[in-house]
């Protein structure tokens, strides 16, 4: 748990500090793509967050001797999250991150761990608290989470002033930069819709149409998206009136 707890510590740290911190591997894995994606997010908060407190809850409910059944419960909602994690990156990410590999694996341990020596009543209650826990985590993010992916079009923002901030950006100079397979980036562009093609995009992925990879390295792009406004780096996905402020844009999503 210490180890896990210390993982998830570190990728939470450079999460939050991405925009100046080193990349989190080099060569061919996109560690970067996968801790960047829309898997890596739950509730808006970076999913490592949650594993650090996953992984503190079960050290010290083990330091304490006490509920074997809650350390059950954490660490097969772990196992099962890591397991959910890992089928991402192999199958839709299509690429590989060290660091959630040994989480994986960490929490793999973790659960054995916890169910040596357990009593069958508290295995079967520990594995039905996470089942509903899961199954009550997933409820809520499907009902509430919905409205952060809802395109701004569709959310109470005009079309106009999406087109009118695209203009905007590509006339002062603002660039995106991004990866075509990049969730955080096609949801940027989604809140444009048929705008999108007005901003100044530069894609970094190698494989990418037009990829000017020398640039983004040039830049220091760790991240997608990243935007590049008033010669300031900001990263992350940000909602049109966000993105009015950082570059100066009068008008508002009201028409004011």
């Amino acid at each position: 748990s210490a180890a896990g707890f210390l993982l998830c510590v570190y990728l939470t740290t450079t999460y939050y500090t991405m925009a100046d911190a080193t990349a989190y591997c080099a060569g061919e894995l996109g560690c970067n793509e996968v801790l960047t994606s829309g898997f890596s997010k739950m509730f808006g908060l970076p999913a490592s967050l949650f594993g650090a407190i996953g992984y503190a809850a079960v050290g010290l409910l083990c330091a304490t001797g006490k509920s074997r059944a809650g350390v059950i419960a954490l660490a097969s909602g772990g196992l099962g999250f890591s397991a959910y994690l890992s089928w991402a990156e192999f199958f839709v990410i299509k690429q590989l991150c060290p660091f959630c590999l040994t989480s994986a694996v960490i929490m793999v341990a973790v659960w054995a761990l916890s169910l040596r020596g357990a009593g069958a009543s508290r295995v079967f209650a520990g594995i039905v608290i996470a089942m509903f826990s899961a199954g009550a985590v997933y409820s809520y993010h499907a009902l509430a989470g919905t409205t952060e992916n809802t395109p701004a079009r569709e959310s109470g923002v005009p079309d106009s002033f999406a087109k009118g901030l695209a203009t905007h950006l590509k006339n002062t100079g603002a660039v995106m930069y991004g990866s075509f397979k990049c969730p955080a980036c096609t949801l940027q562009k989604s809140y444009f819709g048929a705008h999108a093609k007005e901003l100044n995009y530069v894609e970094c992925h190698p494989d990418g149409r037009g990829a000017n990879t020398q640039l983004c390295a040039k830049k220091g792009i760790k991240a997608f998206p990243t935007w590049e406004i008033g010669g300031r780096l900001v990263r992350g996905s940000m909602r049109p009136d966000r993105l009015a402020e950082l570059s100066g844009y009068k008008k508002t999503p009201g028409g004011n």
